[in-house]
């Protein structure tokens, strides 16, 4: 059962990171620019 919760753990960072990033494309790319 550890391992199962780690994976959906790891599975929903995953998720709030990529969400972050389209949330906060545009204050990204001014910072890359």
């Amino acid at each position: 059962m550890s391992k199962k919760k780690k994976s959906e753990r790891k599975g929903m960072t995953r998720k709030q990171a990529y969400e972050y990033m389209v949330h906060h494309a545009e204050t990204l790319d001014l910072f890359e620019i």
